[in-house]
């Protein structure tokens, strides 16, 4: 059943009526249920009228619902829909004045009934149809049921000063676009509560570069720090086992492996509840071993030590059970460019080889947690 109305926030596109509502309208649903085609459609133009009709009170003037019901056939009276509609209203709840005004006509085979309401804060409208009088009875029924609610409701959340100003405030015909004041049938989970203003991180990382090292480098790196609100300051380590690149056209091979020690400060710039954006810096002190092989001069090796360098990334970090979480870390490193030289021959003078990058790309994945 797709239905859609103004005025009072009706709104029922193909989702399931809150469970507090099933509870208290069951005894009006089979009816709609066993059809299956009791549409609502917003219109702005009138319906026409037969000029034989029959008007008929559903409710006393005292009550909450006043209801006119006009109807071209006399076999289809409103007399019990406006009482029925009041029992359909959840117990506890005190309907507002509303008063509805509902047109009913023929059209070929099907039942169309024109409703328009009115209460202290609104006016609405809306087009119905059903393939019997009984169908269209039950609808307007359930349809004034939620209506009173809504403004019950509505009333209750306003503070005294406005609750007493509400009735002066003229009522202005819905423009058409649905509102839902009801909660949702299926809302969206919560998101996961905030992390704790103190905090102590792990995190392991796998880390690739290149121009750090001959050809693609590859290495892992572990962290372990605290954190203050959005702040984390962590001592991190990494490895990046030895990578080779061929020289000499081919004849030789020059390897060489890193060494990392730096102190990296986070800060989580954005937050979704699931997802958040943490860019860091890190500044390092690196050792590199190098060595060359195959060679008919013999292999060449040497070692550089306490080396400087910066790195800087965004780290994209997915909250999953708990305090853990995945990341991905793309960023830069900044290093001074570092030469390698090697022999080709014995008494051949020393040939540039390979020489790192001072600005090299980096990219890592991991897992972590925040306590």
């Amino acid at each position: 059943m797709d239905c859609y109305g103004g005025g009072h926030g009706v709104s029922l596109q193909g989702r399931m009526l809150p469970i507090s509502h099933r509870r208290t309208w069951l005894p009006a649903l089979p009816a709609l249920l066993l059809s299956g085609r009791v549409g609502l459609a917003q219109e702005a133009a009138g319906v026409s009228r037969d000029p034989g009709v029959s008007v008929n009170s559903g409710t006393r003037a005292e009550s909450p619902l006043v209801l006119t019901w006009v109807s071209s056939d006399p076999s289809c009276n409103g007399a019990s829909v406006g009482t029925r509609a009041l029992q359909l209203v959840r117990q506890g709840v005190t309907p507002r004045p509303t008063e509805a005004h509902a047109q009913v006509a023929r059209e070929g085979s099907q039942w169309l009934v024109e409703l328009q309401t009115r209460s202290e804060s609104r006016l609405g409208r809306r087009t119905l149809r059903g393939e019997s009088c009984e169908e269209i009875q039950q609808a307007i029924a359930l349809l004034l049921a939620m209506i009173l609610e809504s403004e019950a409701k509505e009333e209750a959340a306003l503070p005294p000063a406005a609750a007493a100003l509400a009735p002066t405030l003229g009522g202005s015909l819905d423009s058409g676009r649905p509102e839902l004041d009801e909660a949702p049938a299926h809302p969206a989970p919560p998101a996961p509560p905030r992390q704790s203003l103190f905090g102590a991180l792990l995190r392991l990382d796998g880390i690739a570069a290149w121009g750090l090292q001959p050809s693609l480098g590859l290495g892992a790196s572990g962290s372990v720090g605290v954190a203050l609100g959005p702040f984390e300051l962590l001592a991190t380590g990494a490895y990046w086992p030895a990578s080779r690149a061929a020289i000499f056209d081919r004849d030789g091979l020059i390897e060489v492996t890193r060494k990392v020690l730096g102190v990296t400060a986070c800060y989580e710039l954005w937050d979704t509840g699931r997802m958040s954006v943490v860019p860091c810096v890190s500044p390092e002190l690196m050792w590199l071993d190098w060595r060359s092989l195959r060679l008919s001069s013999g292999p060449d090796h040497g070692q550089l030590d306490h080396m400087k360098s910066l790195t800087a990334f965004a780290e994209l970090r997915f909250q999953l059970i708990g305090p853990m979480f995945i990341s991905m870390t793309p960023g830069l490193t900044w290093e001074q460019s570092q030469p390698f030289h090697a022999h080709q021959c014995q008494n051949c003078a020393g040939t540039d080889v390979f020489h790192t990058w001072s600005i090299a790309p980096r990219f890592g994945a991991g897992v972590g947690a925040r306590f």
